[in-house]
């Protein structure tokens, strides 16, 4: 806990009047912070490029700083290898994670709300996949999965239009013979979403939005979860999210209209995410001090129409990860409209637990994580590497017959 963050920040009221209490936070206060690898206790930031997406920019540790008590990352028109354009992306992995709890930011965009190219991006993810690490999240993201069948497998085991997933790599029908951090549980890198921003948003008449996420694998028929579980609030401004997946991932998304006075250093906005995790837990977003959206496990529960089971609220560790990217697979990119350096400024970052349920370990007993990491050092440190069977690793085996 940063000895910076006010004293009436230690404890948070929530929803139901009980009181959380503060169990991480980060206030950015100290000018000139630096976060390349082994600057700082718990961020670190990346130095690679983000093919995932078809990035624009490079990430690079000296785009993010410490300046006039925020955190922040600066992108810029500058070329480095192949990339038109330099960014940050910093990450708590592997050195600070959370389960369960409430986590908000306060941030204030990168740019301008009417225009279209900059992805400022605050998002959790499951320890066991390094975001930036593609051999490391493939066959793990953004698995919730806790059951043995053909939900475990490439394509779900069916010949679909919609799902083209590589197959559950540490799933639960594997034995205790078998390489896995936890014989008999599925285990994943799930990924919540505090904010994806976007500019020039036709869902808020050319201005920007946020969208707030939880994505899952295995995947609904054509990504349609069961809609009387999944809730808007505050429908004026927050609206569900029409895109709901792709053949890699499926989302249960809603998008919140922003000020245009949240960018670019002019003005902050609080966003957040309280969640329980569990095969009966939920999610809910909150944009300022708004409750935005809420997510009942039930709206992924046991799909009878392509046999897969209950995607639980993630159970695994969460780490923090920040970045700015650039990437027309996000939405229009144009790059000529934005006024560069433009920066991401984060004020804060804190954490809110029960006090009865305090966890904030990347190796919690239930759900390993570290003996794995040791053991697969290359996965979480060779960038180049883009797909697990380009490792020397042997890819765990096992039948939808458990036989251990």
């Amino acid at each position: 806990i940063d000895s910076d963050t006010p004293k009436e920040a230690l404890t948070r009221k929530m929803e139901d009047g009980s009181e959380f209490k503060l169990v991480f936070s980060d206030e950015f206060n100290k000018d000139g912070r630096t976060f390349r690898p082994g600057d700082d206790k718990v961020w670190e930031a990346v130095d690679l490029y983000y093919w995932q997406t078809g990035d624009m920019e490079y990430y690079h540790p000296d785009q993010v700083t410490t300046k006039d008590g925020s955190m922040q990352i600066l992108v810029e028109k500058k070329r480095h290898g192949n990339q038109e354009y330099m960014s940050g992306m910093v990450q708590t992995w592997n050195k600070f994670c959370f389960r369960g709890g409430y986590i908000e930011v306060r941030v204030s965009l990168p740019g301008v709300a009417t225009v279209p190219a900059l992805w400022p991006a605050v998002w959790t993810m499951g320890n066991l996949g390094r975001a930036g690490y593609g051999a490391s999240t493939d066959g793990l993201w953004p698995y919730s999965y806790n059951s043995c069948d053909r939900g475990v497998l490439r394509n779900q085991g069916i010949n679909s239009p919609y799902s083209k997933i590589h197959g559950q790599r540490l799933n639960a029908c594997l034995c205790s013979d078998q390489d896995t951090p936890s014989a008999g549980i599925g285990r994943g890198a799930p990924e919540i979403d505090i904010i994806e921003g976007a500019g020039a948003d036709g869902g808020n008449d050319g201005g920007g939005t946020v969208s707030q996420s939880h994505q899952f694998a295995p995947f609904d028929v054509d990504y349609k979860v069961r809609s009387e579980y999944f809730v808007v609030h505050n429908a004026t401004s927050t609206y569900k999210n029409t895109y709901t997946g792709a053949e890699l991932q499926q989302m249960v998304s809603a998008k919140t209209k922003l000020t245009p006075n949240v960018y670019e250093g002019q003005g902050f906005q609080t966003y957040g995410f309280d969640y329980v995790p569990g095969p009966e837990g939920n999610v809910k977003w909150y944009v300022g001090d708004k409750k935005r959206a809420s997510l009942d496990a039930r709206a992924v529960g046991p799909n009878a129409g392509n046999g897969v089971a209950q995607r639980p609220i993630s159970e695994e560790p969460m780490y923090i990860v920040m970045n700015v990217g650039m990437s027309a697979g996000f939405g229009e990119v144009r790059a000529d409209a934005v006024k560069f350096p433009a920066t991401m400024s984060i004020d804060y970052v804190r954490i809110y637990q029960d006090p009865k349920k305090v966890d904030v370990t990347c190796d919690p007993k239930d759900r390993p994580t570290q003996q794995y990491i040791k053991d697969h050092k290359e996965l979480y440190t060779n960038a180049g590497l883009r797909l697990f069977n380009e490792t020397n690793y042997p890819l765990p085996e096992f039948s939808l017959e458990p036989k251990c």
